[in-house]
């Protein structure tokens, strides 16, 4: 290859490493095939204050696996590179053995990596054009038909691919020059495989029909991608405005007004910032227009160990809590933790802060219902559930509120309700109560 091809390859790896001023280390996905052989000739050439080490990973899925693994080794030492083989299991998970494997290969790539290390994979422009077309006919959106970014974060390291708008053949002349053996695995071009399917059917009799097409299908990826961008940056800043709380109260004030699909984004993106997993579009669809149901409506979606709850303009994100009943203790000292997660009790000295025991021993218990409260007027009571509601307690959290009973009489319920008796009662020992919720995540 000319030097200016090889200087260009050189110059892609070396401005993708440039983006990350922390990275000591380029770690090389290796598998011992033209492609990946011509990015790990490409890494050890340049002169960029880096050291490059070879991963190979080793699937076990072909008898010939043991000797891809040596030639791998054989390569890397011809090229003076550290090289490391890391054998893995693949484990089907009703996704076939592509995704199987590409899972157990990304789990050690993940593995392997820290907050100074670079991982490049090969992957060129005609992987591109086949992983936009496998996105696209999975239906996916401006995100999926994005196909793979140039650089991104996994794990504790960095994910870059430096060739996704180089040709294949670019690389394989590279390696011709240099000379250098490679492998192919079988399973590449099986046509079982979706991708392989692509890869030797669809895709050439797609280029026979229209010149230019994997730079055509890579551009309209990298458009959808900068969509995608865009989408996510605008869904970012009306959710920033939605959410109190630490995240977990999310404002519906308007969102009604908003664009279905400006909706959906939103949403997804709260799901994600609370850490879970995308969820099926019909599902997520399905709670969207229950949320455009009257304020009073009780709408709740139940995820992997998370709660959606409605009520009234604002959605909850609760963990699956459980609801004591049956419990009441006398509660003798300072502190007094509550079953069902629902928190501690703690006496808190006025002046200091400290915990302290007012020698006040009450029962506490949870509701039953039908339970009153004293007016401050003493000119009869009022209901609880009237005053819960009043106050904007959520249904879900009513039955987790402790109530305090002195002497026959429902005297506080904290955060809610104390009654004057007992105000005079904690003053008179310069004494607070305090309900402790558990931290959540």
């Amino acid at each position: 290859m000319a030097r200016s091809a090889t200087a260009d390859l050189e110059a892609r790896v070396a401005a993708l490493a440039a983006r990350l001023p922390r990275v000591r280390r380029l770690v090389v996905g290796f598998s011992g095939g033209p492609d990946s052989t011509a990015l790990l000739l490409t890494a050890a050439r340049g002169s960029g204050p880096w050291c490059v080490e070879a991963l190979h990973v080793d699937h076990s899925l072909s008898p010939e696996s043991g000797a891809w693994a040596e030639h791998c080794a054989q390569v890397s030492a011809a090229l003076e590179v550290e090289f490391v083989s890391r054998q893995v299991r693949v484990v089907r998970a009703g996704d076939g053995e592509e995704a199987a494997a590409r899972r157990a290969r990304f789990a050690a790539f993940e593995a392997h990596l820290d907050s100074e290390t670079l991982l490049l994979l090969a992957q060129h422009r005609e992987d591109q054009a086949e992983t936009f077309l496998q996105r696209a006919l999975r239906g996916s959106g401006p995100a999926g038909l994005g196909a793979m970014t140039p650089l991104r974060s996994l794990g504790a390291g960095w994910l870059g691919r430096p060739f996704l708008d180089v040709p294949r053949e670019a690389l394989a002349q590279e390696v011709r020059a240099a000379g250098l053996p490679t492998i192919d695995d079988p399973m590449n071009d099986d046509l079982r495989l979706e991708r392989g399917h692509l890869r030797r059917r669809v895709l050439p009799e797609l280029r026979e029909r229209r010149q230019g097409l994997d730079a055509a299908l890579a551009r309209t990826a990298e458009l959808c991608r900068e969509s995608g961008e865009m989408l996510d940056w605008f869904a970012d800043r009306e959710l920033a405005c939605r959410l109190e709380d630490g995240g977990r109260r999310f404002s519906l004030a308007g969102f009604a007004q908003l664009p279905d699909g400006v909706q959906r984004l939103v949403l997804r993106a709260w799901l994600a910032a609370l850490g879970q997993r995308a969820i099926p579009r019909v599902r997520l669809e399905a709670f969207r227009k229950q949320l455009g149901a009257r304020p009073d409506a009780a709408v709740a979606l139940e995820l992997d160990g998370l709660w959606l709850r409605r009520y009234r303009d604002e959605l909850f994100a609760t963990d699956a809590l459980a609801v004591p009943t049956g419990w009441s203790q006398v509660w003798r000292g300072p502190h007094l933790e509550l079953p069902a997660d629902c928190g501690a009790l703690e006496w808190r000295h006025l002046e200091d802060g400290g915990l302290m025991d007012p020698g006040i021993e009450p029962v506490v218990r949870f509701r039953d219902g039908g339970e009153r409260l004293p007016l401050p007027d003493g000119r009869g009571h009022r209901t609880l559930k009237a005053l819960l509601q009043a106050r904007g307690v959520p249904p879900w959290e009513r039955l987790r509120l402790p109530l305090l009973e002195h002497e026959g009489e429902l005297m506080a319920v904290p955060g809610v309700f104390a009654s004057p008796r007992w105000e005079a009662l904690l003053a008179a020992r310069c004494c607070q109560l305090r309900l402790v919720r558990p931290v959540r995540t």
